[in-house]
C-alpha cells in the first residue's frame, strides 16, 4: 500500500478524500463517465479518487480534459490534484 497519498485531503466536515472525488461530488459527475472519457478503467479512476494510486502526469491530463468536456467548464489540473515540483 503507498504510505504517503500525496493528493490525500482531509477535513473535519468534507467526506471527500482527495481533490478529484471533492470535484467529482460537487459537479455531480459519475467517475464511469470520467473514466470513460479520459480513456481509463472505472477501478484504476476510483483507486485515484480514493487517494490509494497516484497518476501519471498523461493521465492527470486525460482526466483534466474529461472534466472540462463533461462539465463545459474551464477545470485546472489543480483543482483535481495535488501538483508537487520535483525538487533535487
Amino acid at each position: 500500500m503507498v504510505d504517503k497519498i500525496r493528493n490525500h485531503v482531509r477535513s473535519g466536515a468534507d467526506k471527500s478524500r482527495t481533490r478529484l472525488d471533492a470535484f467529482l461530488r460537487t459537479h455531480d459527475l459519475r467517475f464511469a463517465q470520467v473514466a470513460r472519457e479520459a480513456g481509463c478503467s472505472r477501478q484504476h479512476l476510483l483507486r485515484l479518487r480514493n487517494g490509494i494510486a497516484e497518476p501519471t502526469r498523461p493521465l492527470m491530463v486525460a482526466i483534466t480534459r474529461a472534466c472540462q468536456k463533461l462539465t463545459k467548464r474551464r477545470v485546472r489540473m489543480a483543482d483535481l490534484f495535488v501538483l508537487e515540483e520535483n525538487r533535487r
